[in-house]
């Protein structure tokens, strides 16, 4: 249960040296905001250089009340 972004991946300066694997697998969540909805996922990678978060989704996940996927959401 969230009223603000449920995944926020972001890392500091120094970890632009390998690839990282987020696994998002099962999940429920519910998002009861009482104003503008978020979105669960929340990805920087603008400090990544040549490396990239693996982003894994799998399994049965439910989403409530948040903000509908789009092309820049997913």
């Amino acid at each position: 249960n969230s009223t603000v972004k449920v995944i926020n991946v972001y890392s500091d300066y120094s970890e632009d040296k390998f690839d990282i694997t987020v696994y998002f697998n099962g999940c429920r969540v519910n998002d009861s905001a009482p104003s503008a909805k978020k979105q669960v996922l929340n990805i920087n990678d603008s400090n990544r250089g040549n490396h990239k978060y693996i982003i894994n989704i799998s399994g049965n996940n439910v989403l409530n009340g948040v903000i509908n996927a789009d092309e820049k959401t997913c």
